[in-house]
């Protein structure tokens, strides 16, 4: 292993435990991915979606060289505190920061611990004129709802945003025959099909 290949390896040992290193200098390790293409310095955070919690789990790079510096910034972009390679159960939840690597290069993530979403209810059900749709999220999330009969027919399409103070969704019913329909529900760490009736009164 080389001098330089070490040294990378060091500075992702220091942020996030022993890892290994390829011989194209791919680094690999806990959720870590170094990969050295022609782009530039990139942050992304991942989230776990497996069991639907849509924590955060870890970040993934794009042409990083260790160590990291992490400024948070407050609401106008102003940085109120900088860290050297901090471990992510010490970010601050709902706040931005400007990550920057050993070559001064930067880029900006927004952390939120939890991206979970959950249906709370649909009501009225059996519907009249229309229909709401009510969730449970702390965060702001994109929401698309799809209405389909029960021949499998797209009746209507919403693409909406909710947060926790804005949480519902509401879907006309009113132009549609009496009957049962199917309402598709898609989101992060969502993906959910329940029955609605309409009752044409």
């Amino acid at each position: 292993m080389c001098q330089e290949q070490q040294l990378i390896q060091n500075n992702f040992e220091d942020y996030v435990g022993a890892g290994q290193i390829f011989p194209d200098n791919t680094l690999l390790l806990k959720g870590y991915t170094l990969i050295p293409e022609d782009q530039e310095f990139e942050i992304n955070a991942e989230y776990s979606g497996s069991d639907c919690d849509g924590k955060l789990t870890s970040f993934s790079f794009i042409n990083a060289q260790f160590p990291l510096t992490w400024h948070e910034l407050d609401n106008k972009g102003n940085i109120v505190r900088s860290d050297l390679n901090l471990p992510i159960e010490e970010l601050k939840n709902n706040t931005n920061y400007l990550v920057e690597d050993k070559t001064k290069h930067t880029d900006t993530v927004f952390i939120q611990f939890d991206q979970s979403i959950r249906i709370n209810k649909i009501y009225p059900n059996p519907a009249t004129e229309f229909t709401w749709i009510e969730f449970n999220t702390h965060n702001e999330l994109e929401i698309l709802i799809l209405l389909f009969d029960l021949s499998g027919k797209l009746l209507s399409k919403i693409e909406t945003t909710v947060n926790q103070e804005e949480n519902r969704a509401l879907l006309k019913m009113s132009d549609l025959s009496k009957g049962l329909y199917l309402l598709k529900i898609k989101a992060h760490c969502i993906n959910e099909t329940r029955k609605v009736v309409y009752l044409d009164y």
